[in-house]
């Protein structure tokens, strides 16, 4: 996939290659465009793990849980469609993380709040927020709030408006 992220810590690359190793059978990996691109798409379940949204403090912005302290440095930027959001890896060879959407409406209306800004910000939840998660009774409540996200660790993302290799798994990641 990559072989170094270039001047970020290398230990987000570890744990970016952890991750995707964990999540295996929830991964299918595809090249993408004439080149050595990769677009690794993350099955529903994984990719629901992520959330989008909106607030007047931060602007559009990707929320993810808490575990992930190496995932704010793993990326040097982000791009989306209507099938899905992309979260480009910060390396040498041009690769991606891929989380499908089937609400391809709700992306649109984001994207162009990105393209907008032209960044969108990556952010962890709070810890108060994913310990309503975990309670045994709880319902999945969408971030509704900028409390409910740990802006502290989080980061500002440039937003790619197209990557030749990249756009047609935008439009559709059932392609391959």
């Amino acid at each position: 996939m990559t072989d170094r992220i270039e001047g970020r810590d290398p230990e987000a690359l570890l744990g970016l290659l952890a991750w995707l190793t964990v999540l295996e059978d929830r991964v299918r990996p595809r090249r993408a465009g004439e080149g050595e691109a990769t677009v690794l798409v993350l099955d529903e379940d994984a990719a629901n793990s992520f959330q989008v949204g909106h607030a007047r403090e931060t602007g559009p912005f990707v929320a993810y849980p808490r575990p992930f302290w190496w995932f704010a440095d793993a990326w040097r930027g982000a791009a989306a469609g209507p099938a899905g959001l992309a979260l480009l890896v910060a390396g040498s060879e041009p690769a991606a993380i891929l989380l499908p959407s089937i609400w391809p409406r709700a992306l649109a209306a984001w994207t162009a709040r990105c393209r907008e800004r032209g960044r969108c910000g990556l952010f962890p939840w709070a810890a108060a927020y994913e310990a309503t998660l975990s309670q045994p009774t709880a319902r999945r409540q969408p971030v509704s709030h900028v409390a409910d996200l740990d802006r502290a660790r989080g980061v500002s993302l440039r937003f790619v408006e197209s990557e030749t290799w990249l756009d047609p798994w935008l439009q559709s990641p059932w392609r391959g």
